[in-house]
């Protein structure tokens, strides 16, 4: 008997906390995930480690844009501590840098995200973020301030 007491308490408590609204504290956001390809204007994959003067994945750092700071992304606790990758796909054997981008917002609703391939250049990675609810999700990205149609995927040349 006390077991079904203790089970029919929890059950009440939970129904207890639910609201129609979920705080944004306990959501968990959208994740925006962008795959960039580098090559360079002889076509060459520069994230390919065969390519001579290619980008390695130490000389990439990325920086978000917090509260008008810019801040170095690191969380070593993560498999990807710099919040990116580099990976080849199935798509026509190209590496890609996939990187999860910022989700630290400012009053427009827009975050930004540096991508610092160190001696060489800065691509800047930008969205709009539209809030539904208690959640967030993905409106429009740029990058280098040109607007994507598809935001997933996009190839650079330098």
């Amino acid at each position: 008997m006390r077991k079904y007491f203790l089970v029919s308490c929890v059950c009440c408590l939970t129904q207890m906390n639910c609201t129609k609204e979920v705080p944004v504290c306990c959501v968990i956001p959208e994740v925006i995930n962008v795959q960039i390809s580098y090559t360079n204007s002889a076509k060459a994959d520069l994230l390919d480690p065969a390519t001579p003067n290619g980008i390695r994945k130490d000389d990439v750092d990325i920086y978000y844009l917090q509260n008008g700071v810019k801040t170095q992304v690191y969380y070593p606790n993560l498999d990807n501590p710099k919040n990116f990758r580099i990976s080849q796909t199935g798509m026509g054997n190209k590496y890609f840098l996939v990187l999860w981008a910022s989700m630290h917002e400012d009053r427009n609703s827009i975050t930004t995200t540096y991508i610092n391939v160190r001696n060489r250049f800065e691509d800047t990675l930008t969205a709009e973020l539209v809030r539904s609810g208690g959640g967030r999700s993905v409106n429009k990205v740029w990058i280098n301030g040109v607007q994507l149609n598809q935001i997933d995927t996009v190839t650079l040349i330098r």
